[in-house]
C-alpha cells in the first residue's frame, strides 16, 4: 500500500523529494517497516487514480478497502450516495466506512 501511494504521487521535487519522504517515513516507523500510514504522515496526499482516464475497477483485488472507497468517491464526484451505489452499499454504510477509515471528504 505504501508503494502504491508513492507511485501515484507526481513528485514535483523529483528524486530529492522521494528520498526525503522515505527517510522521514523510516524515522517514524517504530518497527522498521514503512507502511502507507508512515508515508502519509510525511505530508504526501493519497491519490487513487488510474492511468487510464482516472477510472479504476472498484472490484480490483489489489485495492484495499480504503482505496476502493476513495476511488468510488472520486468517480462519484465525492457524492456519498452515488459512491455507495457504485460499491453496492447503503449511504449509511459508506458514511461509516469513511469515518472508520479516516478518509478526508473533499468539498466540491
Amino acid at each position: 500500500n505504501a508503494l502504491r501511494v508513492l507511485m501515484h504521487h507526481s513528485w514535483p521535487g523529483n528524486v530529492r523529494e522521494l528520498e526525503n519522504c522515505l527517510e522521514r517515513a523510516a524515522v517514524m516507523s517504530y518497527d522498521g517497516v514503512i507502511d502507507r500510514d508512515q508515508v502519509l504522515l510525511t505530508g504526501i496526499e493519497e491519490q487513487v487514480t488510474g492511468s487510464h482516464g482516472g477510472s479504476i475497477d472498484l472490484m480490483d483485488e489489489s485495492l484495499d478497502e480504503r482505496e476502493r472507497v476513495i476511488a468510488a468517491l472520486e468517480q462519484a464526484g465525492w457524492v456519498q450516495a452515488k459512491a455507495a451505489r457504485l460499491l453496492g452499499m447503503t449511504p449509511r454504510q459508506i458514511a461509516y466506512r469513511i469515518q472508520t477509515l479516516n478518509i478526508k471528504v473533499k468539498q466540491i
